[in-house]
């Protein structure tokens, strides 16, 4: 049996412009419901990998089903907001501009921190990860090999559960867009 863990690519959206704190929540929205970069698409390995897989699964994001349809996998056969990505926590505080992409490292600090005002906290987003973990099992289980196309965070967290149930493979994942890791479970003598 194989878990494949694969994040999505590139969203095309501006991520250098400072925005106010007022505006993250705005850019979040835009961020998921952004489909792809156009320069943004899996190398043909990843592809290859992909395809291998009798199971595709997606969170309902754009840029997570829009990556699947990248991949060329002949169906989604489960999309759902539970494999979302690992909500970030917002401030709410007047006079601040920054840009999204340091707005991002500095809520997600924070929340790694305890942080989780208007979102998800760590502790919710691992439970969560853990509903996900045994999915993908079940699936797997009934598919022999199963793709996830997921998000940074939620697949780092799925990860761990995966490793804690006895399969194999990395320990960490690579944070990059279509990076992706295997995981299998020891054959049983």
């Amino acid at each position: 049996m194989k878990i494949v863990l694969l994040r999505h690519g590139r969203p095309a959206v501006e991520h250098t412009a400072r925005i106010h704190t007022r505006d993250i929540a705005h850019w979040v929205d835009r961020y998921n419901n952004a489909d792809l970069d156009e320069e943004s698409m899996p190398s043909p390995d990843t592809v290859a990998i992909a395809r291998d897989c009798r199971h595709v699964v997606c969170s309902h994001l754009r840029r997570s089903l829009h990556s699947a349809e990248l991949l060329q996998v002949d169906s989604v056969h489960l999309s759902h907001e539970r494999f979302r990505e690992a909500e970030l926590p917002f401030i709410q505080r007047p006079g601040i501009h920054l840009s999204p992409e340091t707005w991002v490292a500095l809520l997600r600090i924070l929340w790694l921190l305890g942080y989780a005002r208007n979102g998800e906290s760590l502790r919710q987003s691992k439970q969560r990860a853990a509903l996900c973990a045994q999915d993908l099992v079940t699936l797997a289980q009934q598919h022999q090999s199963v793709l996830f196309v997921g998000h940074g965070f939620i697949n780092r967290f799925i990860a761990q559960h995966l490793l804690r149930q006895g399969w194999q493979g990395p320990r960490s994942l690579r944070q990059d867009y279509w990076q992706h890791a295997d995981y299998r479970l020891p054959e049983q003598a």
